[in-house]
């Protein structure tokens, strides 16, 4: 919180003794006012970034009752409830009203003020002039704490602000590089089916014993991988949205899995697959749940140290009376702080670095189960790992056409709350 000390309507300017601190208990301003009436040898700005409870309080020797009076002082504090006109007596006789005004952003404590003013006993003071300047100083300090509160919330908006661009950016690469892809993938499939042909027919051609018929087996079989590499990711690179049909759970993961395999190698990640047989046959749009599949596997390499292992598990598993499969995703990383845990699934939100990720994905994956009338939720546990989940009916609500789904749909109305355990 920044208050200008020298300006006509800081609190300079107070007759009051004023005293800031933070949520923390540290000083964050003060007047030379405060200073004069409890008589401290040094400067106001001197006082600050130091605790509150050790030099804002006044020393022994200036209070009449300095028991009585310094428990009080630390009972306001502890409360942090309003509490204006305490009497505080100084050793000359002087009577000290105090003002305790807590500051809070929503719930959250954040901080207060400490407005003193000397008193007289005298029958003859001006008690209405007294009132009219307290008041006058309780509008400052408040019309204070909301300019304050505004530039605290306005350099806040800017910066989501800014990172938001650079999110969107970024996505705009992607979204361009899948693109890219795509007609490299169609350019790459003619001379892969020209290599396979050639070396198909020399194998036809030579005889059992030929030498170099090992080499050309070789050539046919890694030629025959990279078309299937090739295939792979074109599929998954197209824009238009697959019809539902019958889907076998093990071929999509499979596929999932050899299209993660290189991230995995990069990083030193054992993938795993451990299906529990038999799995029944969906009715579902395979290429939404393969795209959701390879999100939440490349996730969960990125939060996996090298060594560890990501594995992919499926079981039949029903809810509420309907029949489905449950996939889950499991890693042995760091997993989800719990105070990153209840915003994983909000949309540009990421604690990955810029350029790293978009914060769009996990919305995304979540939008397109709960299309298929299903659920993804997530376990984790600080320093072991996380599992994510995901459960498809075998038959969806609809087999009619969902629109694709919006990024603008995936505000805070479009949001649905997640299962968490473990660690969260």
């Amino acid at each position: 919180m920044a208050l200008e000390l020298g300006s006509p309507g800081g609190i300079a300017a107070l007759k009051s003794g004023v005293l800031v601190e933070d949520g923390s208990g540290l000083i964050v301003a003060a007047n030379q006012t405060f200073c004069r009436m409890w008589r401290l040898t040094v400067e106001a700005p001197e006082l600050v970034a130091q605790l509150a409870a050790k030099v804002g309080r006044p020393s022994e020797a200036m209070l009449a009752d300095p028991q009585r009076t310094l428990a009080r002082l630390r009972a306001l504090a502890d409360e942090r409830v309003p509490v204006f006109e305490e009497s505080l007596r100084r050793s000359d006789g002087t009577v000290v009203e105090v003002d305790y005004i807590p500051l809070r952003h929503g719930d959250v404590y954040a901080g207060c003020y400490w407005v003193y003013r000397l008193s007289t006993e005298a029958a003859s003071a001006d008690e209405e002039m007294r009132t009219h300047n307290r008041d006058l100083e309780q509008r400052v300090l408040e019309r204070t704490r909301e300019l304050a509160r505004t530039n605290f919330d306005l350099e806040a908006s800017l910066r989501r602000l800014g990172q938001t661009q650079e999110q969107l950016i970024h996505a705009g690469k992607m979204a361009a590089v899948g693109t890219l892809v795509a007609g490299l993938s169609h350019e790459l499939n003619n001379p892969l089916g020209i290599i396979v042909g050639y070396a198909q027919g020399l194998l036809r051609r030579a005889p059992h014993d030929a030498p170099g018929r090992e080499s050309l087996a070789a050539i046919e079989r890694q030629a025959l991988r990279c078309a299937h590499l090739v295939r792979s990711l074109l599929d998954f690179s197209r824009s238009s949205r697959s019809q539902p049909e019958d889907t076998a759970v093990p071929p999509l993961v499979e596929r999932v899995l050899e299209l993660a395999a290189g991230q995995a190698r990069q990083r030193k990640i054992e993938l795993r697959w451990a299906p529990r047989h038999p799995l029944p046959v969906l009715v579902s749009r395979p290429q939404d749940i393969e795209s959701v599949l390879m999100n939440l596997v490349s996730n969960a390499i990125d939060a996996t140290p090298a060594g560890g292992s990501v594995t992919l598990s499926a079981a039949p598993m029903a809810r509420g009376g309907r029949a489905g499969v449950e996939i889950s995703v499991i890693d042995t990383g760091t997993g989800i702080p719990s105070h990153v845990l209840p915003r994983i699934f909000d949309p540009f939100f990421t604690t990955k670095p810029i350029g790293q990720g978009t914060g769009i994905g996990l919305p995304l994956s979540r939008q397109a189960i709960e299309a298929h009338g299903g659920a993804i939720d997530v376990r984790t546990a600080e320093g072991i790992g996380t599992t994510m989940r995901v459960w498809l009916p075998l038959e969806p609500p609809s087999t009619a056409a969902t629109p694709e789904p919006a990024i603008s749909e995936l505000g805070p109305a479009g949001r649905h709350r997640m299962t968490a355990a473990g660690g969260g």
